[in-house]
């Protein structure tokens, strides 16, 4: 397996690609990438409602299973809320509310890479409407997930462990 991180210059177009179709279409399917090897399969996974993203995310684990992907990474847009601390502590009353349906919430363009035996990267980068009134983001940075993260997308290719996946919401 060719070593793989976010640095590496095709997660770079893959992020480029987001971006421009952005750009171009205002919105963006979410989509996965799986490699193994040399080889590399593209998973269109549009879902509206959270029983068609547990769908879209199970076939995805089936896939990276049957393909035995060495890396995976998932595009998605999504809602966010930015974390308040109040001494120090996240407000607890922030995740009473569903992020889609939170006043403060920001439309981000989502990025998770999970690296067979090695770590999961993620990154959101929140949406900027041009002048133009098409959409575009920023710097895209991904760092390493905490293990407190949680959500769906989570160990997409089976793997557990210290090393393993961290969760997301997405």
């Amino acid at each position: 397996m060719k070593a793989i991180s976010p640095e590496s210059e095709i997660i770079q177009g893959i992020v480029e690609n987001a971006r421009l179709n952005l750009e171009k279409e205002g919105e963006l399917m979410p989509v996965f990438f799986l490699s193994k090897e040399e080889k590399l399969a593209i998973i269109g996974a549009p879902f509206s409602n959270n029983e068609e993203k547990e769908q879209a995310v199970n076939a995805v684990k089936q896939a990276c299973s049957r393909m035995e992907a060495d890396w995976v990474l998932g595009v998605n847009e999504a809602w966010m809320v930015k974390l308040e601390k109040k001494d120090n502590e996240p407000d607890p009353d922030i995740s009473k509310i569903t992020p889609s349906k939170h006043p403060e919430r920001i439309e981000v363009v989502m990025f998770n890479l999970q690296v067979r035996g090695g770590k999961t990267y993620w990154a959101s980068v929140e949406q900027i409407l041009k002048s133009d009134g098409s959409k575009t983001f920023g710097e895209v940075e991904m760092k390493p997930m905490e293990e407190s993260m949680q959500g769906l997308f989570t160990d997409l290719l089976g793997e557990t462990g210290p090393e393993g996946m961290a969760r997301f919401t997405g």
